[in-house]
This record gives C-alpha cells, sequence and structure tokens, in this order.
C-alpha cells in the first residue's frame, strides 16, 4: 500500500491521501508524509469516507477474516443507518 502511495503521491494527481492502515491502527496523510494514531470515533464519514474521489479497500487472503474488515464495516454501516440523508 505504502508503495503505492508513494509513486501517486508526486504525480499530484490528488490533492491530498489519506491511507488507514488496517482501519484503525495508523493513519498516513499525503502530500505532508504524516502519520499517526486513530481514533476512529473522530472519523468524519461524510467528509473523510462519502465523498471521496477514490476510496480503496484492500483486502488480502492473509488479513481476510481479521477484525478490521468488519469493525470498519460495522462502523460505516452504523453511520449509514443513522444519517440516511446524508
Amino acid at each position: 500500500m505504502w508503495t503505492v502511495l508513494d509513486i501517486l503521491d508526486p504525480t499530484h494527481v490528488f490533492q491530498a491521501m489519506d491511507a488507514h492502515y488496517y482501519y484503525k491502527l495508523l493513519l498516513k496523510s499525503y502530500p505532508a508524509k504524516t502519520s499517526g494514531s486513530i481514533d476512529v470515533s473522530q472519523i468524519d464519514w461524510n467528509k473523510d469516507v462519502l465523498t471521496p474521489q477514490v476510496i480503496v479497500l484492500e483486502i488480502n487472503e492473509t488479513n481476510f477474516s481479521t477484525e478490521y474488515i468488519s469493525a470498519f464495516l460495522s462502523d460505516i454501516s452504523g453511520h449509514l443507518r443513522a444519517n440516511p440523508h446524508n
């Protein structure tokens, strides 16, 4: 994942890119290349997840059954149920 973002960053195809590593372990933001912890309760679902131009959800066979996929799906489903008109 980081390699793809490091290749895309200097092309300026996107004004900004955020990568959530395993959904809740680490957030890396471009172009500043800052990284830090994530408080998923502070995610702005409308701004950060539902309105970007592109979202890539990477799932590979090694991590298919981890808690991160179900946590992401549960959290976004809860947001959509609570905010049906956004």
